[in-house]
């Protein structure tokens, strides 16, 4: 299935899988600021900036965000440049 979702500011349209989760389809995607870590939600390594809410890509099925937006780290310090957070 094909999803829409803008990505620190650029709309993407992404092909995933009903089941596939965020964190999987980011990486996928090349987006390595998003790290796999506990996989259940606690230590925070896969957060994301959700329209605007802090969230955990590892609990959100890549579908759940068709139509919405998303900002990594990547989206911080979009010249490469490191970001003062």
């Amino acid at each position: 299935m094909q999803i829409e979702v803008k990505i620190n500011g650029v709309l993407k349209k992404l092909e995933t899988s009903p089941g596939e989760r965020l964190l999987d389809l980011l990486r996928r995607k090349g987006y390595k600021s998003v790290k796999r870590g506990c996989e259940e939600g606690e230590c925070g390594a896969c957060s994301i900036i959700l329209e605007g809410k802090l969230v955990k890509s590892c609990l959100i099925f890549a579908p759940q965000v068709s139509g919405h937006s998303i900002i990594t780290l990547e989206g911080l310090s979009p010249k490469g440049e490191l970001h003062p957070i």
